[in-house]
């Protein structure tokens, strides 16, 4: 799981019996998309902390990887025809 990782709350009840680290990074979740660090930094928790509990709420089901929304199409071609302009430019310098 990296760092960037986008989580998502998906039933908050399952949290409420968890330590309280467990039930914050639910909740920071619960609004809108958080990624691992994002979580690690509000539950005051090291990253590799913060993986594990994040690990537990997937396996039960509080927490989901967040898929990448509708626009993020977008911007990989944006991403991918800027790569190949640079190849083009850096081929001609070579």
């Amino acid at each position: 799981m990296r760092l960037v990782t986008l989580l998502e709350a998906t039933d908050t009840t399952r949290a409420q019996r968890a330590a309280p680290e467990a039930a914050r990074a639910v909740e920071a979740c619960r609004v809108q998309p958080c990624s691992v660090a994002e979580v690690a930094a509000l539950t005051d928790l090291p990253v590799q902390a913060a993986k594990i509990i994040i690990s537990d709420l997937i396996d039960c089901g509080a927490l989901v990887m967040a898929l990448p929304g509708p626009g993020a199409s977008d911007h990989l071609q944006l991403l991918e025809a800027l790569r190949s302009g640079l190849e083009t430019r850096l081929s001609d310098v070579a």
